[in-house]
C-alpha cells in the first residue's frame, strides 16, 4: 500500500476518535482567543501527515488517481451497493487540491462547503445514492423516481431526486459525472464523521444546539462562538457557512451530531450502450425541432456555452428594457444593484454597462413587472429565430437554436456588432448552442451532433475552466488539450487570439 498506517489509529468510516483531539478546557466557557483558534488550525493543517498519524511522507501521483477511479467504478460494476468505506483510504492516498486536509482531526472546511454546494440539501437525511443513466433504468429496477421529488444542488445542474425515505437517485451522463459524484460523496462523509465526533465530545455541546434562542440575541452569538470554537471551524469558514445554510445552521448541526454518515452507492445500468441511449433521447425532441422548422440540413454552428450567454447577444431582451432595468436598479430594492448601476455609471468601476443589464435582468424578471415582461419574451425571441428546447431525458443540458435570417442587427449587443450585418438575412445557417456538459457527455454529444447533421461549419466552445495560475475574470484561450480518458494530446488552431478579448 502507498500508505503504512497504524489501524488504530482511525475509524474506517474517515473519522477519528475522540482520543485523537485535544481541547482546552476553556473551550467550554468559550474563553479561547480566535487567534489562537487560527493559529492552532493552521499548525494542523500545515503539519506533515508523518507527524500525525506516524505516516511516511507518500507524494500522491498520477498512478493513485487512477488506483481510485478504478477502484470506485470497479465496485460501481457489481451488481449491489457498495458502501463508501470502502472508498476513504483510496480517497487519501490522491492528496485531492480540493481537499488538501482529508487526513486531519479537524473539519476541512473548503472540501466540506464545496461538498455542500454540489449535493442536494437532502443528502443530510440519506444513506443510499442510486446513479442510473436514464428513467427506464431506474424503472427497471423498481425505484419510480418519476414520482419522488425533485431536488437540485446549488452549484451543480445535474437530476437529483429524493423518496423522502432516505434515498436519493441521480442521473449521470458518463463517466465523468461519476468521477465527480463520487469523491464529492467521500470527502462529504469524511468531514460530517469529523464534526460529528466533535460535537459528540462534549454532552454540553448538542446541548447547546437544541437551546431555543432568539438569533438576535447577545446569547446566540456567545453560543455560536462557543460551537464554532469546539468545532475548529475559522470565523470566515463560519459565515459561510451562515450563508449557506441561514436559519437551519443549529438544525444542520444537530443533525450532523445526531448520526455518522455511512453512505451506500449503487449504480444502475452504467454501460457503454445506455449511455448512448441517453444521448440519444437527448438529441430527439432538438432534431425534432430542426426538422419543424424545415433547418436539418442547414449549415450549422455549434456552440457549447451557458444558455443565457448567446440569448443576452442576439435576442436584445435586455435592451429594449434598459429603462425599466435602470428604474429597478436605482430603486434600492437590490442595494447591491444600486450602488454598481451608480459606480458604472459615473465610470468609477471599469464594469460593462451591457454586463450589468444582463445581470439586473435576473433580478428583475422576479419582480412583478419583470414577469410581465418576461411573459412575452419566448414570443419575442421566436419571432427573431431564437428556439429553446428544455432538457427531458436525464441530461440536464438545454439547447438553443438560432435562424441567422431572422436576428435584428439592432437587437446585437453592441459588441458584437459590425459592418454589413444585414447580410444575416440572406443566411441559411443555424446556430445550434447547448448548455455546456461535463466531461465524457460531451463527448457523447459531439458525436451525436456529428452523426445526425451534415454542414458543421464551425465548433465554438466556451466555458468555465480551472487554470494553474491566474487572476479572477482571466480568459484562458486554449490551442492543446490532453485527453485523460485516452492519453491522447490534440493540437489544434484556435481562431481566438488574446487580443480579441482583451477588452470585453
Amino acid at each position: 500500500m502507498p500508505y503504512k498506517r497504524k489501524q488504530d489509529d482511525q475509524h474506517n468510516d474517515g473519522s477519528y476518535p475522540s482520543k485523537h483531539i485535544s481541547r482546552d478546557d476553556t473551550f467550554v466557557g468559550s474563553q479561547m482567543d480566535d487567534e489562537m483558534l487560527s493559529e492552532q488550525n493552521q499548525h494542523a493543517t500545515t503539519l506533515a501527515p508523518s507527524l500525525e498519524h506516524g505516516e511516511r511522507y507518500h507524494a500522491a501521483g498520477k498512478r493513485d488517481v487512477e488506483l481510485y477511479i478504478r477502484t470506485y467504478n470497479t465496485l460501481l460494476r457489481s451488481s449491489g451497493e457498495i458502501n463508501l468505506k470502502a472508498l476513504i483510504q483510496a480517497h487519501y492516498n490522491i492528496d485531492s487540491s480540493l481537499h488538501p486536509d482529508a487526513r486531519k482531526p479537524y473539519p476541512d472546511m473548503s472540501a466540506f462547503i464545496y461538498s455542500v454546494l454540489r449535493l442536494p440539501d437532502a443528502i443530510s437525511q440519506c444513506e443510499l445514492v442510486l446513479l442510473g443513466q436514464s428513467e427506464e433504468v431506474f424503472l427497471q429496477q423498481g425505484f419510480h423516481v418519476n414520482k419522488w421529488q425533485a431536488v437540485t444542488a446549488s452549484a451543480r445542474r445535474r437530476k437529483w431526486f429524493y423518496n423522502g425515505k432516505r434515498t436519493l437517485a441521480v442521473y449521470v451522463a458518463s463517466v465523468s459525472d461519476t468521477d465527480d459524484i463520487v469523491p464529492v460523496l467521500v470527502a462529504f462523509q469524511i468531514e460530517w464523521n469529523k464534526m460529528y465526533y466533535l460535537l459528540n465530545e462534549d454532552p454540553t455541546t448538542m446541548q447547546l444546539l437544541e437551546t431555543e434562542v432568539d438569533p438576535g440575541s447577545p446569547v446566540f452569538s456567545e453560543i455560536s462562538k462557543v460551537l464554532r470554537q469546539r468545532l475548529h471551524i475559522a470565523v470566515d469558514d463560519w459565515q459561510r457557512l451562515q450563508v449557506i445554510w441561514g436559519e437551519h445552521l443549529w438544525e444542520k448541526l444537530h443533525d450532523i451530531g445526531m448520526q455518522k454518515k455511512n453512505f451506500n452507492l449503487r449504480m444502475l445500468g452504467g454501460s457503454h450502450v445506455g449511455y448512448v441511449k441517453a444521448t440519444r433521447k437527448w438529441w430527439a425532441p432538438v432534431r425534432n425541432l430542426l426538422d419543424t422548422l424545415g433547418l436539418p440540413d442547414r449549415p450549422v454552428y455549434f456552440v457549447s456555452s451557458n444558455t443565457h450567454s448567446m440569448i443576452n447577444l442576439l435576442s436584445g431582451f435586455s435592451l429594449r428594457n434598459e429603462k425599466a432595468l435602470i428604474d429597478f436598479a436605482r430603486s434600492g430594492a437590490d442595494p447591491y444593484l444600486a450602488e454598481e448601476c451608480r459606480k458604472i455609471q459615473e465610470g468609477t468601476v471599469p464594469g460593462n454597462w451591457q454586463n450589468f443589464l444582463y445581470f439586473a435582468t435576473r433580478e428583475w424578471i422576479n419582480t412583478a413587472a419583470g414577469q410581465e415582461a418576461a411573459r412575452t419574451r419566448a414570443q419575442e425571441a421566436q419571432d427573431r429565430g431564437i428556439w429553446h428546447v428544455g432538457a427531458r431525458h436525464g441530461l440536464e443540458i438545454d439547447a438553443q437554436v438560432f435562424e441567422l435570417s431572422k436576428l435584428i442587427p439592432a437587437d446585437i449587443d453592441p459588441r458584437s456588432r459590425m459592418s454589413g450585418l444585414d447580410i444575416l438575412k440572406k443566411s441559411d445557417a443555424v446556430i445550434l448552442n447547448i448548455d455546456y456538459p461535463l466531461g465524457m457527455a460531451a463527448y457523447r454529444m459531439m458525436r451525436e451532433i456529428m452523426e445526425n447533421l451534415s454542414q458543421i461549419c464551425g465548433i465554438y466552445v466556451l466555458g468555465k475552466a480551472a487554470t494553474l495560475n491566474g487572476s479572477i475574470g482571466d480568459v484562458m484561450i486554449s490551442n492543446v488539450i490532453m485527453d485523460e480518458h485516452s492519453q491522447n494530446t490534440y493540437w489544434f488552431d484556435n481562431m481566438f487570439r488574446a487580443n480579441e478579448v482583451q477588452h470585453i
